[in-house]
């Protein structure tokens, strides 16, 4: 078989997405992939933040298993970050030991999927397997993929949707028991503000956590390792507890992030007695933050979805443990699957 003849299209550019790429393409296969955004990340996503840029996602990456760890040591733009903790009653806590991708956590996904096809701010709307009535070894079955507006994108060997769960839905829709699977995840709201203040402050920590009633964590996100600053301001990521942000989901932007600043500056005023002026912000709304699983463990193909027949599939954190983690893991396990499938072909 000439693999450089299968192309798989993928929709989404998270940490699912790009890790089932770059599978794929070690593996030989053209892949293209469609990514609503403007660029890769998902989750991992960074942003502009005046002169600089800020890590607007998941801010930290923290193994749970001796697998993802040792995939992430393998990656020369990923350092290990052990910050210097406290918590929000005051008291020092217990650095743990944390990995980051460098510059900016996107930069793992960009670096996934060199030499990919990659197609940003689209938005895939539709996917269906087309059936061939030509005879096998004269024509084989694709996958028809079209925009939102119905423009067709082109024909694959196969599709996978690597979004979360409630934009995955509707493009299953060719595979009734797919699209009912992704009922079984509820999605978590994250409301995150990140602030920019003009000159460093003389703050020693680097991560806030414990309990507190609206705040989950703060990260000094100029930090962590491989951050450079063009004009050495300081830079925090303040999060909000899933709890609040899910009262406040609907709450205006603008309104979230005072209620943010006025939780966040009593911390600093308390433990550094200062006062941070700030220079730039950015307040985000993460709908799909996390994934709760309803009894993922007994998931119909243990972790993704895939149907052999139609040659569609799925992959995503909603599909495993709900975390960034799980979303590596499902695109591994799917990964398998689609290059046994390919090889037959």
């Amino acid at each position: 078989m000439d693999k450089s003849n299968k192309h798989v299209a993928i929709i989404g550019a998270g940490i699912a997405g790009s890790t089932l790429a770059n599978k794929l393409l070690s593996a030989g296969y053209e892949v293209s992939i469609y990514e609503k955004s403007r660029g890769t990340g998902g989750r991992l996503a960074s942003c502009r933040l005046g002169d600089n840029s800020a890590d607007l996602g998941a801010p930290l990456l923290s193994p749970a298993s001796d697998t993802f760890r040792q995939w992430l040591t393998q990656h020369p733009n990923v350092s290990v970050w052990r910050p210097n903790t406290h918590c929000f009653n005051g008291k020092h806590c217990k650095s743990q030991t944390h990995f980051i991708a460098m510059p900016r956590q996107s930069s793992l996904t960009r670096e996934l999927i060199q030499g990919a096809n990659l197609y940003t701010s689209i938005r895939v709307g539709y996917l269906w397997p087309e059936r061939s009535e030509e005879p096998y070894e004269e024509k084989q079955n694709k996958v028809l993929l079209r925009d939102e507006h119905g423009k067709a994108l082109g024909h694959y060997d196969a599709a996978i949707v690597a979004t979360p769960a409630k934009q995955a839905a509707p493009l299953l829709e060719a595979l009734p028991r797919f699209e009912r699977h992704t009922e079984t995840a509820t999605p978590t709201t994250s409301w995150v503000l990140v602030i920019q203040v003009s000159s460093p402050l003389p703050i020693t920590v680097e991560l806030i956590q414990g309990q507190h009633p609206l705040l989950l964590r703060c990260i000094k996100d100029s930090a962590k390792p491989g951050r450079i600053s063009k004009d050495n301001s300081t830079t925090w990521a303040i999060e909000a507890t899933p709890e609040w942000s899910a009262l406040n989901r609907e709450s205006d932007p603008k309104h979230v992030a005072e209620q943010l600043r006025k939780a966040f500056f009593p911390v600093l005023n308390r433990d550094f007695n200062t006062q941070p002026v700030i220079t730039a912000e950015r307040v985000h709304r993460w709908l799909y933050s996390r994934h709760i699983t309803q009894h993922f463990e007994h998931h119909v193909d243990s972790g993704y979805l895939w149907d052999g027949d139609s040659m569609i599939g799925a992959c995503g954190d909603w599909l495993e443990s709900g975390d960034i983690e799980g979303a590596w893991l499902s695109a591994n396990k799917l990964a398998e699957q689609i290059i046994l499938q390919l090889e037959r072909l």
